[in-house]
């Protein structure tokens, strides 16, 4: 990402954990399924080390924690007029997503000091923010055995 930093709203750094609700303030955000299933992931993390994933049934049905992820880390960095948020976790973990080409929604929540707030993703499927719908995972990832 590319702009003025010193404008956003970044939470503080906090010890590497799960928590809820990051998507209020400045978060990136990741949405996975495999091409032929409805159910999918969502993956938030915040510049202040937290995360969160959580699993869907299908289009906003059935949210709940998907606690087979249990450790994710993030590496966030800022400087004058970019900033750069890297999330490592084991996908393996995650036997939906091993087998199948991904299909992927990227997206970012960011917060300005003014408290304004700004939505951004791949593409907006519908004329208001809705980082869920189906058309938005736009993205294909290819698995490739090594």
């Amino acid at each position: 990402m590319t702009g003025c930093v010193a404008r956003l709203a970044v939470p503080q750094l906090a010890a590497p954990q799960r928590r809820a609700e990051l998507w209020q303030h400045t978060c990136f955000e990741a949405f996975m399924r495999t091409s032929d299933e409805p159910h999918y992931y969502e993956f938030n993390f915040s510049p202040s080390t937290e995360w969160a994933v959580y699993r869907f049934d299908g289009y906003r049905t059935n949210m709940r924690e998907a606690l087979e992820i249990d450790a994710v880390h993030i590496d966030w960095s800022a400087k004058e007029n970019s900033c750069t948020l890297e999330a490592h976790l084991k996908v393996g973990s995650i036997p939906d997503l091993t087998r199948a080409v991904w299909q992927v929604g990227l997206s970012a929540i960011i917060e300005e000091h003014s408290g304004a707030k700004s939505y951004w993703s791949l593409m907006h499927p519908s004329d208001k923010p809705d980082f869920h719908h189906p058309a938005g995972f736009i993205h294909e990832i290819v698995p490739r055995e090594i």
